[in-house]
């Protein structure tokens, strides 16, 4: 889904034609006849298209938008969120957070993403049940404060 917090037919259009030109089978958030609100978020990016975002059981925030975050978990939606800053409000209050750049992590989610897909259903199933977002976060941050200890010392 296309979804811009500047948005313009224009930028929308040419969004959705470069993602096509990739290799993208169908892109959404181009029809003005399928958009829909989340009257949850105040701004700009609350306009969604209703078979995608709005339909959604599990929403990707590429970036740090703690309204929008906020907003998705209060309607019960999965929020898996890319944010530099683990200590952010989106970081905080996803259900998943990859602490990256987004440039670095897509790679990564997708070799991820296909290492994944060898496992069963059931294994899949138990990745998530164990998964913790503030343990997740808390060892993002001892890291961060070990790699900032070691670069003091030079």
């Amino acid at each position: 889904e296309v979804n811009l917090f500047h948005e313009s037919p224009e930028r929308e259009k040419l969004i959705a034609e470069h993602l096509i030109s990739h290799g993208a089978s169908e892109v959404l958030g181009v029809e003005e006849e399928f958009a829909a609100r989340i009257p949850e978020i105040h701004s700009d990016r609350r306009k969604v298209d209703e078979r995608g975002i709005k339909a959604a059981d599990v929403v990707l925030v590429p970036l740090e938008d703690g309204d929008r975050t906020e907003a998705l978990k209060e309607l019960g939606k999965t929020v898996i969120a890319i944010d530099l800053n683990p200590m952010s409000r989106t970081a905080q209050a996803a259900d998943i957070t990859i602490v990256d750049n987004i440039v670095r992590a897509f790679p990564l989610m997708i070799s991820k993403a296909r290492e994944l897909s060898e496992n069963s259903s059931k294994e899949l199933d138990k990745l998530i049940e164990n998964f913790d977002n503030q343990a997740n976060l808390s060892e993002t941050l001892k890291f961060m404060l070990s790699r900032l200890e070691k670069l003091s010392i030079r």
